[in-house]
This record gives structure tokens, C-alpha cells and sequence, in this order.
């Protein structure tokens, strides 16, 4: 687990020192019914984050792995807000057309500065997983290289009861998906690197409702002939220890 150690420190460092920051920045309790943001949308230095909660914005700032849009294994602490404060929209302007990790710096500096945002980085020891390959071989089908970007983090579901991960994307992006999906972390431990590949791989989302398909463990060694094996490990974890209400503007 040092890797995920290693990553979880570097993320943390990323907030020491001087930060970019937004020119100018709107923070407002959300009216909208529309479907949240995982990820900023960004349009040249126009930057937009709507129907989001503040967990959202420091999985997003603070990169941190694993869970859904409000949860995350990286994640502790208190974030509930005042009832009727729940949900926000951030509008900002960055000064110039910002690259991704400057993004999440500014995120990091609105949530410290509007939010009161105040944290400590622990080490914690949690459930994890290594991805090896399975006793007969990996089974992975080669993508298009044409096609990168159209992986699909979120979890397609086509049946009831059932959900599948779908690709074209790299081992790393498959990493990533199975992380968010088993809540825990994942290393790669196949000797795969740098290749791009197609997956669809269908599972049972719920082990209480009956499907055709086998769970997530099960269905990864069978369709792609990897091996994820439970173990445990030290994992950084970044603890909220106050969040506040923002002022409005």
C-alpha cells in the first residue's frame, strides 16, 4: 500500500504553499433540480460547479479515490451543513484557461477561504485490494486508440440488478472504476502499464437481488482474468475537522 500512501501524501502537499486562486468566485445556495457535477465544467476561464454538496468539492479538490460523487474511502470527518444549506452553485473565473491540477488547487483555496474549510491528514487501516493477474492469463480485448476519453467511470446499468464497467480505457482507468465501485482502495499489481484496452464487464450490483451475472470479484476474473485479492493497508485519509456555512455572493 506505499504507492496509495505515497499518491494520498502528495495530494495533501499540494495544498502547502501558494496556491493559484480564482479572479473572482460565486458561491450560492443551489435552487436547480438539474443533476449534479462530479467535475467542474470548464469553458475557456469560466468555471462552473452546480446541485453540488460540499463532500463533492473536496473529493473533487483534494483528488482524493474511491466512493461516489459525496462519499470517498479518503474522506472523514463532519461535513453536514445547516438544513437548507446542503446543495451549492460555484461560478468563478480563473485567470486564463486553467489546467486540471491548477483547478483543484483553486477548488482547495475557495473551500479554505469561503468555507472555512479545516483538515488533518491520518494514516488509517483500511480494507484495500490488489489486482493481479489470474492463474490462466489476463483476457483483456485490445481498444482503439481513437476512442480515449469515452471511458465510463460511472457504472452503466442496463438490468436490473445489474451494472457493468465499461471502457475503452487503460488499467489505470480500470483501477480507478473498481476503486470507486469496492469503496476501498486497489493496486495494480499486474505488471500491466500503458495499454489501452475495451471492457464490459456486467455484475451483480446487489448480492440480494437474483441475476444472471456473477459479483464484481467474481466477474473481473472471469471476463478479464484478473485477481482481486482482500488485504489490508495504510491508507492516508484526509479528516474534516470544521466546515462552515459560506456567505453568499
Amino acid at each position: 500500500m506505499r504507492v496509495l500512501l505515497a499518491m494520498a501524501v502528495a495530494w495533501g502537499a499540494m495544498g502547502q504553499g501558494k496556491r493559484p486562486t480564482f479572479e473572482v468566485a460565486s458561491v450560492k445556495r443551489s435552487t436547480g433540480n438539474g443533476p449534479a457535477d462530479p467535475n467542474p465544467r470548464v469553458s475557456g476561464s469560466r468555471v462552473e460547479m452546480h446541485n453540488i454538496r460540499v463532500a463533492t468539492a473536496v473529493i473533487y479538490a483534494y483528488h482524493l479515490a474511491g466512493g461516489a460523487m459525496t462519499t470517498s474511502y479518503q474522506l472523514a470527518g463532519n461535513l453536514q451543513m445547516p438544513d437548507g444549506w446542503e446543495v451549492y452553485d460555484i461560478d468563478a473565473m480563473a485567470p486564463g484557461p486553467p489546467r486540471d491540477d491548477d483547478l483543484r488547487l483553486m477548488f482547495q483555496a475557495l473551500l479554505e477561504e469561503r468555507f472555512k474549510l479545516k483538515y488533518h491528514w491520518e494514516s488509517r487501516e483500511l480494507l484495500a485490494y490488489d489486482l493481479t493477474v489470474a492463474k490462466n492469463g489476463p483476457k483483456l480485448k485490445p481498444g482503439d486508440p481513437n476512442r480515449k476519453g469515452a471511458w465510463n467511470r460511472r457504472l452503466a446499468e442496463r438490468e436490473p440488478g445489474v451494472s457493468r464497467l465499461v471502457g475503452p480505457g487503460s488499467i489505470e482507468d480500470l483501477v480507478w472504476a473498481l476503486s470507486a465501485r469496492l469503496e476501498s482502495p486497489v493496486r495494480n499489481l499486474t505488471g500491466l502499464a500503458g495499454g489501452w484496452y475495451e471492457f464490459d464487464v456486467p455484475f451483480a450490483r446487489d448480492i440480494t437481488v437474483t441475476t444472471p451475472v456473477p459479483d464484481l470479484v467474481t466477474a473481473v476474473e472471469q471476463d478479464l482474468g484478473l485477481k482481486l485479492k482482500r488485504t489490508r493497508g495504510p491508507v492516508q485519509v484526509l479528516v474534516v475537522d470544521r466546515v462552515e456555512r459560506p456567505t453568499e455572493n
